[in-house]
């Protein structure tokens, strides 16, 4: 029974199930099937994959039926080829928790591709299995140290880099186009019981365009690293730029910190782009 022309899979592997919905990877996004009233199904309007659009963009169209998607601790882990890889190279990760996407993995080696993904083990050995290309058999998320373990090579040795994680926050604008004096933000951040943390802080604005270097955790902190299984509350000022919308971005350096809120502190300015007098 044809549902809808205008929204189909185009790849095979990215079909899953989940509760009463069937997500899978359509050439405009991640998109769903609903069960309503018995067995009838209705198409969702908007695409699940929405919110990273931009992502879904780099998508290599020529090889995206590669695609391969797991479900698993309620995630959807879909790896697709970005760009002009013609193999997977990233995994995308949607929470169904937090109702959002909440990762972009990749490896920092070219030579790392995903031909498979699975979910085995059991218990608490269970987990989500990745095959890369040359064979090798990879479990995500199996360590909390902060670090990957991989060889990208036959034979090679295992390599243990710090995963430098970003993170985004949501552009922040009053909800109104007026431009705005942002003057300060707060955060707060939580290290891991074994771990020390310490992270790059960067703000990006919009209308006025520019990027600006914040500091650190460290730097807020008294020049220290959040210590292992502490938190901490953060302020500092960002020099009262002004522009219609600023969006934080957080370069994890050290351990694993976790971001328990984050907020901007601004008032509506002047619309002139000349200099006040």
């Amino acid at each position: 029974k044809l549902l809808t022309n205008e929204v189909g899979c185009i790849a095979r592997k990215s079909i899953q199930q989940v509760g009463n919905r069937i997500l899978f990877l359509s050439d405009n996004g991640v998109y769903g099937v609903g069960f309503i009233e018995g067995y009838e199904l209705r198409g969702i309007e908007i695409p699940l994959s929405e919110a990273i659009d931009s992502t879904i963009r780099r998508i290599n169209k020529e090889h995206q039926s590669k695609a391969i998607s797991v479900y698993f601790d309620n995630r959807y882990y879909i790896a697709v080829p970005l760009d002009n890889s013609t193999e997977n190279n990233a995994i995308l990760i949607y929470n169904f928790l937090n109702q959002q996407w909440e990762s972009i993995d990749t490896v920092n080696a070219s030579g790392f591709k995903i031909t498979n993904m699975f979910v085995a083990g059991d218990g608490d050995e269970s987990g989500v299995y990745i095959v890369n290309d040359i064979g090798g058999v990879n479990v995500l998320e199996s360590r909390v140290d902060g670090k990957d373990s991989i060889t990208t090579t036959i034979g090679g040795t295992v390599e243990t880099p710090q995963v430098l994680g970003v993170a985004k926050t949501r552009q922040f604008t009053f909800n109104n186009l007026d431009r705005k004096k942002w003057r300060s933000f707060e955060m707060h951040v939580e290290s891991q019981p074994d771990l020390e943390s310490n992270f790059d802080i960067d703000a990006e604005l919009e209308n006025l365009d520019r990027n600006l270097e914040v500091g650190t955790l460290r730097s807020f902190n008294g020049d220290a690293v959040l210590q292992a299984g502490s938190d901490v509350s953060i302020r500092g000022r960002l020099g009262n730029p002004r522009a219609y919308g600023i969006q934080l971005d957080i370069n994890n350096t050290v351990g694993r910190p976790k971001l328990r809120a984050v907020s901007v502190d601004g008032i509506e300015s002047f619309r002139a782009v000349d200099r006040a007098e």
